[in-house]
């Protein structure tokens, strides 16, 4: 009976904790229902992207009381997120604040990047030994112990995601947390897509008020365009037309009256002109060169004559040191305005600049005499008219130098070929012959002359070595002044040429070095045949023989007769001849050798003369004919004697010559 009592109290109280757990589970999913009905009442209250997104954050916190909740966005692309809203309630510790920050959830949380790669929810425990490092790291320095992360699924897509923190201690999340934070999350996503597409039609709506604004000022400004385009298509085609000018024409005053007349179709004027900037020694000065309109004043080359000081006229001097374009609208009312009497008609005035290469070169002047007729925009306006008067300016200076040059060069180009062909004229003509040799001793020039001496022509030596053309036995010799020229130094010295036709020619070389770039570059020779030279040598070592054995001879020949006159004088002085007939015969030999040794000593002393060089010569003109008549004549006695016939006849020869008449028949009386 007490077994029957309890097991009836035992149903009645599992009853009891059946229904206790029914209610309590339907208690939870009314508050869950009810916390997703609020979540969505305030998800839905606005379209503002920033409050949808912190009220989210606010509300998933409240429901699983987390202590903090961070949204973020997320690009499944390069798998980044950037915290965009959070969240903290009054016990969280994590009060760092993230926002704005973008992380790489592939390489810093790689468990994230998963979960929201399959949209899944994860959740984060520090203590989790499979969490990996990055992650615990970065839940360790915000205080987190346990993280939820909920992604926001919107058709099939994750583009946001929200983290909860728990950071007073461990805890696990439910499936009912994670199903209520699940179905906020799609919630949120949707709302989220409602708030972008506010803004984006906020954004079209602000786009199309502002393209309405815009489109109402344009239809004003349309007129003043349309006007303004007319304006600058005629500024382009006379700058088209003046740029054809200065490449069609390198004649400064064509080009600069093609601008002039240009700027007149842009800017009316009653005179425009350029001025140029002259330099002196006293102060620059402005030099009028062209100009259109002053005929009609009456001031024909009045322009042409105006040099004016720059510092004396202060408008000039004001566009000269500002370097921009300048306009005086009134001037009979501008302090710097300055009359002449030639231009008191003027009452509006614009000028600009010419400028090359950075420096002030000139002034393009516009004039007009009506008043208040220019402006600032005129002046800037005619600039560009300006500019091109300078590189007409440019292009001419430029053209007169390029011509100087070109007539420099030419003159030095002739001068250069004149001199060429005068060397080469030198070089052909030369009787001693010239080579060039390369580094290597190859012949890279010869002239005529060289090659005549070489036995071929110069054709057959170019590109030959020299030793071809020398002999075995000068090849040393040639080989150390070649050596001494790659050092710099220049000689001189004879050797034997091998000719074309085998025969041996002694030459005087004569050798220097030459040099490119500072570098040894070869040799230039110069070969003198001294074939002369060694006969003259030979001739004269000849002479000296001649004269060595004509001393011995005319010594011997002096000592005979000698002896002989000396014998007959000491007989005739001892008076051992007493015989007047013995005695007259000793007194002709006698004198007969005395002549015989005057003749002897004679051919001595002029011997000596000639080789000292110190014979006298006594010019004077006469007649070949009388003279070989005289000569003949004092030799006839002498042929009598010995049997002999002279016989002498004359050929054509001149009637007048200048000669030593002794000297000659002293040489036909020798021959």
């Amino acid at each position: 009976k007490d077994l029957e009592t309890g097991m009836v109290l035992g149903n009645q109280m599992a009853l009891a904790i059946e229904s206790a757990q029914l209610v309590h589970r339907d208690r939870r999913q009314l508050q869950q229902l009810s916390a997703l009905i609020q979540a969505s009442t305030v998800i839905s209250s606005t379209l503002d992207l920033d409050t949808i997104l912190t009220r989210v954050a606010e509300e998933m916190c409240r429901v699983i009381g987390a202590t903090s909740a961070y949204i973020c966005t997320y690009d499944p692309e390069d798998r980044s997120s950037t915290v965009v809203a959070e969240y903290y309630t009054q016990g969280a510790i994590e009060r760092e604040s993230d926002l704005g920050h973008t992380y790489n959830l592939e390489a810093e949380f790689p468990g994230t990047s998963e979960a929201l790669e399959i949209g899944n929810p994860m959740v984060a425990q520090v203590e989790d030994p499979t969490l990996s490092e990055s992650e615990r790291r970065h839940m360790q320095h915000y205080g987190g112990k346990s993280a939820l992360t909920i992604p926001f699924e919107s058709g099939g897509q994750v583009r946001a995601y929200a983290e909860l923190w728990e950071s007073r201690a461990a805890r696990e999340f439910s499936e009912e947390e994670v199903e209520l934070c699940l179905a906020i999350g799609r919630q949120a996503a949707i709302a989220l897509e409602n708030g972008r597409l506010y803004q984006q039609a906020q954004a079209e709506l602000a786009e199309r008020w502002r393209a309405e604004k815009e489109l109402s000022g344009a239809v004003a400004q349309l007129e003043e365009a349309l006007e303004r385009a007319e304006r600058l298509a005629a500024t382009e085609e006379a700058l088209r037309d003046s740029a054809a000018a200065l490449n069609s024409s390198l004649d400064l005053d064509v080009v600069l009256d093609r601008i002039l007349q240009n700027v007149g179709r842009v800017v009316p004027s009653d005179t425009v002109d350029i001025m140029l900037v002259e330099r002196a020694v006293t102060g620059d000065m402005l030099v009028g060169v062209r100009g259109r309109g002053y005929r009609e004043r009456g001031l024909e080359g009045w322009l042409e004559s105006l040099r004016l000081p720059i510092h004396s006229v202060p408008s000039f001097r004001r566009i000269v040191q500002s370097g921009g374009p300048y306009a005086i609208p009134e001037a009979k009312k501008a302090p710097d305005w300055v009359d002449f009497p030639e231009t008191r008609w003027i009452q509006s005035y614009a000028a600009a600049p010419i400028r090359a290469k950075g420096e002030i070169v000139g002034i393009l002047n516009l004039c007009s005499e009506t008043p208040a007729f220019y402006t600032q925009a005129h002046a800037e306006l005619l600039q560009a008219f300006a500019d091109q008067a300078a590189a007409a300016i440019e292009n001419a200076k430029l053209f007169s130098q390029a011509h100087q040059e070109l007539q420099e060069r030419q003159r030095a180009e002739l001068e250069l070929r004149r001199l060429s062909e005068f060397n080469e004229s030198i070089l052909q003509e030369m009787a001693d012959g010239v080579v060039v040799q390369g580094r290597e001793g190859n012949f890279t020039y010869v002239n005529p002359a060289a090659a005549a001496l070489f036995g071929v022509t110069p054709e057959e030596m170019q590109g030959q070595h020299w030793t071809r053309f020398i002999t075995p036995e000068t090849q040393r010799l040639v080989e150390g002044a070649d050596a001494r020229r790659r050092e710099g130094a220049s000689d001189r010295y004879e050797v034997q040429l091998l000719r074309g036709d085998g025969t041996h020619l002694p030459v005087l070389v004569s050798g220097r070095p030459r040099s490119e770039r500072g570098e040894f570059a070869g040799t230039i020779a110069v070969f003198t045949d001294i074939t002369e030279r060694k006969r003259a040598e030979e001739a004269e070592r000849a002479f000296l023989r001649t004269k060595e054995e004509f001393l011995l001879s005319a010594s011997h020949s002096l000592r005979t007769p000698l002896h002989t006159l000396m014998g007959f004088l000491e007989l005739l002085a001892a008076g051992k001849v007493q015989d007047p007939e013995q005695r007259k015969d000793f007194l002709t030999r006698a004198l007969s050798d005395a002549r015989h040794l005057a003749d002897l000593v004679q051919d001595v002393l002029g011997t000596a003369q000639l080789e000292a060089g110190s014979v006298q010569l006594d010019l004077q003109v006469l007649r070949p004919v009388e003279l070989l008549a005289e000569t003949l004549a004092s030799l006839q006695g002498l042929a009598r004697d010995k049997d002999i016939e002279l016989t002498w006849s004359v050929g054509e020869i001149p009637e007048g010559l200048r000669g030593d008449r002794a000297r000659l028949r002293q040489a036909l009386g020798n021959l």
